[in-house]
């Protein structure tokens, strides 16, 4: 089942016991990212599951014992999905390319998500585009697919520019930033994808 389509919570219980084996804690992380929606049923069949699993033989498994293990492994697992996600919100991103991939994406798959070709893509990531021309709802959208706050990605599009020929030449290089206007005339975007960025651009500045 792709992830983008809309899974029941059947299907996802379903796939979920599927597996054959007790889910571990990362394991129960992994699913409720994935299908936030279904967090509650997620926790109480894998915690369920666990605990019949390490059950001594023949030892009845009351509901009473169920509930409570259920309910002190969920309050566990959202503690550390919200410490996790204020993590990635406020950490400073250091390796944009390795954030991309934490996201689940390549860098093909991310710029056809933004509507930006590889050119663009590697000044972005270079940081050769003045911080200030690219537009709010490309910050935006990549703040979105890369599960961060908006605050991080500016952060990281407003550092100094880290072209890897700086880090290859023996005297430090002076570095020309350019317009996101100018990436986007200078990129292999179909002229229509190119109109409509300098459109957004033109009204931005309206």
């Amino acid at each position: 089942m792709h992830e983008t389509s809309h899974p029941t919570l059947d299907d996802v219980l379903q796939q979920l016991i599927a597996s054959g084996a007790a889910p571990t804690a990362e394991h129960v992380r992994e699913w409720i990212k994935r299908y936030p929606q279904f967090s509650r049923e997620i926790i109480a069949v894998a915690t369920t599951w666990i605990e019949v699993d390490n059950a001594p033989p023949g030892d009845p498994i009351e509901a009473s014992d169920i509930d409570r293990v259920v309910n002190r492994t969920m309050s566990r697992i959202q503690s550390l999905l919200f410490e996790e996600e204020v993590a990635a919100k406020t950490a400073e991103i250091r390796d944009f390319v390795a954030v991309i991939k934490a996201a689940g994406h390549d860098l093909d798959s991310f710029e056809r998500a933004i509507d930006v070709d590889r050119s663009i893509l590697t000044c972005l990531i270079e940081r050769l585009i003045q911080p200030t021309t690219i537009p709010g709802r490309l910050i935006t959208r990549m703040a979105e697919i890369l599960r961060l706050s908006i605050d991080a990605v500016q952060n990281y599009l407003a550092g100094p520019p880290k072209s890897q020929a700086a880090h290859r030449a023996k005297q430090k290089p002076v570095i020309q930033q350019v317009s996101f206007a100018e990436a986007v005339r200078g990129s292999t975007l179909p002229e229509q994808d190119k109109m409509r960025w300098l459109a957004e651009i033109s009204q931005s500045k309206q």
